[in-house]
């Protein structure tokens, strides 16, 4: 049976918010020019989400913008359909999936948090994909399954 206290129902709109107020504090990122936009129907969203992956996914994210923030850009950490955008980074898909990649399923991640964040993100079927956006392109974090 599972656990009920270890999972919890979040707004999407909050849940972009709370990542990019987690994020002003890390030492490393503050100085970075980071801008939460919450898409207006995420207010509307609910998604089910153990404190676990909420983790990994800050520490995903918080790794993107550390090693692949171009100071020419504004990052912006968004929303979409039932997941979290963030543009803005200087990474291709490509570029990202090297850093943790499938092969006769297995997981073959290169030494790094990001990787293991990818691997364990992946493992919980968190959908990492490129998208394309009025804003750019960017890397998104669908969080499938988890939608009520």
């Amino acid at each position: 049976m599972e656990d009920e206290s270890r999972k919890g129902t979040v707004n999407l709109a909050i849940l972009c918010l709370n990542l990019y107020e987690d994020m002003e504090r890390k030492q490393g990122i503050a100085q970075c020019r980071i801008k939460p936009l919450p898409k207006d129907n995420a207010f509307d969203k609910e998604v089910v989400l153990k404190e676990y992956i909420y983790h990994a996914l800050y520490t995903a994210i918080c790794e993107l913008i550390g090693n692949y923030y171009n100071e020419d850009e504004q990052v912006v950490v968004s929303t979409y359909q039932t997941g979290i955008l963030v543009l803005g980074l200087d990474i291709s898909y490509g570029e990202l999936m090297e850093v943790c990649k499938e092969e006769s399923n297995k997981l073959q991640i290169q030494k790094s948090r990001l990787g293991l964040a990818l691997a364990f993100l992946r493992l919980e079927q968190v959908k990492i994909e490129q998208l394309y956006g009025g804003n750019g392109e960017g890397i998104g974090f669908a969080l499938l399954n988890r939608g009520i």
